[in-house]
């Protein structure tokens, strides 16, 4: 009873580190659980009966994309595109993440010089052109709790497929634990980012701030915000379609969906280029996903309550602030596709079975999220999985950004 205890008396164990994290890779490179797998999941039948199963909703509807996957002859490195189409004056182009109220790329002019941020050390090989530490946002620094306190940076690395013309970008978001280095034997770069590249779609691993981890030190949610406007501004130089910009995500990383689920967070009368970039997203897939970190709300949705005094007894107080995705869902949100590792549990979750589940990332957080959608009228764009292999969870993203980019 005691250790069950233990297991919900802190923020810590709640929201932000557990061993289920470990799905990509470390700091050092090291292996990961996520090795090469099947991408065959198995979807477990909801308790509630009115989650969607399956996304049938064309993603491309509405746009002026091109529904293919798009490299070309035409550039040859991945600084070589900066005559690709631009657009620098604010649109109201319906797209399919709903009104998109930003720029879609930046003035040649206002575009980061990537070159000195060359690296030889891609875990893509000769299959792409990388860009390492390349520095996003403010460039802050931090000492990260979840990697014993090591200093690392506001920064972004971008794989580049060779020859990219107006291709699509996914952003990776990684788990606690894990920083932005990706290891070339890792299940993450087999699975899900090496078919990636191979089908042209450049990948970005992003580092940044999570607001529940780095709390302390009063992080923001809006470094993913600032990773995806960094990108579309520099869309025309890395050969990327400004319109054609999604997330994947893996628990901390899912913060990625409390991103792409907000209205359009561009700032039209910015002086900085940067900040007047959309900010909405094509789609999201995610693995192991917190849809919310309002401490109250977990509490009154998934426990008894008599357990809430022990989940609230450390949360921070302003813990609503931290991101409720759930609560933001509204007609204009986009794809979701959403993979857990365990069964929707049975709820509420009491002082006898709190050690059967996983507080960090309870596949219930999913049911709610496409209820979310489903409320908000498109059902159809929320799709969960559960019980799916922990050593293939990344994999079912070949499949979705297939879908989603048309490719």
């Amino acid at each position: 009873m005691q250790l069950r205890l233990a297991r919900i008396g802190s923020l810590s164990l709640l929201l932000t580190a557990c061993p289920a994290d470990a799905d990509t890779d470390s700091a050092t490179g090291s292996a990961t659980t996520d090795a090469a797998a099947s991408t065959t999941s198995s979807d477990a039948t909801t308790t509630t009966g009115d989650l969607p199963t399956s996304t049938t909703a064309d993603p491309t509807t509405g746009t002026t994309a091109d529904p293919t996957t798009g490299t070309t002859a035409d550039s040859t490195t991945a600084t070589a595109t900066t005559e690709a189409a631009t657009t620098t004056e604010a649109t109201t182009t319906e797209a399919t993440t709903g009104s998109v109220e930003g720029e879609l790329g930046c003035a040649p002019a206002d575009q980061f010089d990537f070159a000195s941020y060359l690296a030889d050390d891609c875990f893509c090989g000769d299959a792409c052109d990388c860009y390492r530490n390349v520095p996003y946002g403010e460039a802050a620094s931090w000492n990260e709790p979840t990697l014993d306190d090591l200093e690392i940076h506001q920064a972004v690395d971008i794989y580049v497929p060779k020859g990219m013309s107006q291709g699509p970008a996914i952003l990776w978001a990684h788990a606690n634990g894990s920083s932005k280095t990706i290891n070339p034997g890792s299940g993450l770069a087999t699975n899900a980012l090496m078919p990636a590249l191979e089908a042209g779609q450049v990948v970005v691993s992003v580092e940044f701030r999570h607001p529940v981890t780095n709390y302390d030190i009063g992080a923001p949610r809006t470094d993913l915000v600032d990773a995806v406007q960094f990108i579309r501004c520099n869309a025309p130089t890395l050969g990327v379609h400004p319109e054609r910009i999604a997330g994947m995500a893996s628990s901390r990383g899912t913060l990625m969906l409390w991103t792409a689920v907000q209205p359009e967070l561009a700032d039209p009368g910015s002086a900085d280029p940067v900040k007047r970039q959309s900010s909405r997203l094509l789609g999201v897939y995610a693995a192991q996903a917190q849809t919310s970190y309002w401490g109250q709300w977990i509490a009154d949705t998934f426990y008894d309550p008599a357990l809430h005094d022990l989940l609230l007894m450390q949360l921070p107080a302003d813990d609503v602030a931290l991101g409720h995705a759930v609560g933001d869902v509204d007609a204009d949100a986009p794809r979701v596709e959403l993979v857990y590792v365990d069964p929707l549990a049975e709820l509420p979750i009491t002082l006898q079975t709190i050690g059967m589940v996983d507080p960090v990332h309870l596949p219930n957080f999913g049911d709610e999220l496409c209820k979310a959608y489903a409320a908000a009228g498109h059902g159809e764009d929320c799709t969960v999985h559960y019980e799916v292999a922990q050593n293939a969870i990344h994999a079912g993203s070949v499949t979705f950004f297939a879908d989603l980019f048309g490719g």
